[in-house]
């Protein structure tokens, strides 16, 4: 690259027109991730759901409008190909539940490296290199798509070597973290810990690019807790909510019934 062909200058910096929400919900099983993607999603107007999850979602069609598309084999192409036809198919808002399958389920990522491992005589270092293109697809495909995309993560315990008051070295469990690539959390603008009890479902922000989430909690999430977010977005509320159809809201909308939030 010469130095005429480099950037010469700096611009004052603004946000240019609408975002699109990019968000991750994270958590153990029954933790509400699916319900809360959709609830979400139920906001920001015509739904698509790519399900890996043997079509559980379904299981709330009585509560929220949106279709789906069951798959059972997790290729990187089947992810591109599903935000293709989304988009092509004027869809707002694409939920990927759960984006863990595509890293470890069947055909995911991990077995594809396998595959490569055992063909490259166990040199998993280039068996690596072979991979880094079809994970950067699929953060192309979802991150650059023009659509809101969700997506729910499974979790797994993480593992630290700890020393305690002692010296001694103990491998403990220090938290969770998400199945998948290693820092995808970095990918999204929006991204939740989500946890249950006997009687309520638990929503922890644990990253945000809007300030007015930063550190946030809520019990039960509903669509009220979102509003910053969508606002910070640069979307705007539509106020007759109950005479607008979902798959009908402008694209620069949310939707919004009124409803009561506890938020820490």
């Amino acid at each position: 690259m010469t130095n005429a062909s480099l950037p010469q200058s700096f611009r004052k910096a603004q946000k240019r027109g609408q975002l699109k929400a990019k968000i991750a919900l994270y958590g153990a099983s029954g933790s509400g991730k699916s319900y809360t993607a959709l609830k979400i999603a139920s906001m920001l107007g015509k739904t698509a759901v790519l399900d890996t999850e043997n079509g559980s979602s379904e299981l709330y069609s009585d509560e929220f409008d949106f279709d789906i598309m069951p798959v059972s084999s997790y290729t990187t192409d089947t992810l591109t190909n599903a935000v293709k036809i989304a988009t092509d198919n004027n869809y707002k808002v694409l939920i990927i539940d759960s984006y863990s399958h595509f890293w470890e389920g069947q055909d995911g990522l991990l077995q594809v490296q396998e595959a490569q491992t055992a063909a490259l005589k166990n040199d998993s270092r280039r068996a690596w290199q072979r991979i880094k293109p079809l994970e950067q697809a699929q953060k192309i495909a979802l991150i650059n798509s023009n659509l809101h995309v969700i997506v729910t993560l499974r979790t797994k315990n993480n593992w630290e070597d700890v020393v305690d008051d002692r010296g001694r070295t103990k491998h403990k469990i220090t938290g969770v973290k998400p199945i998948q690539r290693e820092n995808i959390e970095y990918e999204f603008s929006l991204v939740a810990h989500m946890t249950h009890s006997a009687e309520d479902v638990n929503l922890a922000i644990t990253k945000s690019r809007c300030s007015a989430l930063h550190g946030k909690s809520c019990v039960n999430p509903d669509g009220q807790f979102f509003i910053p977010f969508f606002e910070w977005l640069g979307m705007k509320k539509n106020p007759n909510p109950s005479t607008i159809p979902a798959t009908d809201i402008p694209q620069d909308d949310f939707n919004l019934e009124s409803e009561s939030l506890g938020v820490n």
